[in-house]
């Protein structure tokens, strides 16, 4: 699935750079090409977790235990995560959340929230 979505959207990006027309597509004149890189999409909220912004607010903490073989198999044997996002939290806690597997809360004697996957 997560590939025909991209596949997908490289098509569109392709419409929309001109490097596709839709009558190359129908009249079946497709060359073989190579896909440019793809720019990482910006923060949703590029304010968040900056460190040289130090927060007014009390601060809640949370520990994410995560084993290195639930990480390796979301990149190589279920293709949730490219192999340059195995240290993006956001996306590797997406990419479980897709495969419907949710957390296991608890937490600290120090009130630090502990997530485990």
């Amino acid at each position: 699935m997560a590939f025909w979505s991209a596949l997908r959207r490289s098509g569109e990006r392709a419409l929309a750079a001109g490097t596709l027309s839709i009558d190359a597509v129908r009249s079946g004149r497709l060359e073989a090409c190579t896909p440019r890189e793809i720019a990482e999409e910006p923060h949703a909220h590029p304010e968040t977790g900056l460190a040289d912004q130090p927060s007014p607010a009390p601060l809640k903490q949370f520990r994410v235990q995560i084993p290195k073989a639930v990480i390796t198999a979301l990149v190589f044997r279920h293709h949730q995560i490219r192999f340059s996002q195995q240290d993006d939290l956001i996306a590797i806690i997406t990419a479980l959340a897709r495969l419907g597997r949710k957390p296991k809360t608890s937490e600290t004697p120090e009130h630090v929230k502990v997530l485990s996957f």
